[in-house]
């Protein structure tokens, strides 16, 4: 999987909405189906209607969009480290 950046248009009222998603996808086909899935459902707007101008692949550390921070996340997180006081070195002589 990879972060991709789609950058398009579509009609929104009487004016033309530019936006730009980034989202996580297996390829510029797949970034594609999603965007206009999803434009599709947020906005009740036709496919036919979604002008997509470019479709990039970009570092996912680049994007500020919660889906594909969370997908690249580290996966494995360390155990935390807990320091026990040791009670009977505690005093200087």
């Amino acid at each position: 999987m990879q972060a991709y950046r789609v950058v398009g248009c579509f009609p929104n009222g009487r004016v033309i909405q530019p936006f730009t998603s980034d989202i996580v996808a297996e390829n510029e086909d797949d970034a594609r189906h999603r965007v206009l899935s999803s434009m599709g459902s947020r906005h009740r707007v036709k496919r036919r209607f979604i002008k997509i101008e470019s479709i990039s692949v970009i570092d996912p550390s680049d994007s500020a969009a919660a889906a594909v921070i969370a997908h690249f996340r580290a996966k494995e997180v360390p155990p935390p480290v807990t320091t026990v006081p040791d009670a009977a070195g505690s005093e200087e002589e």
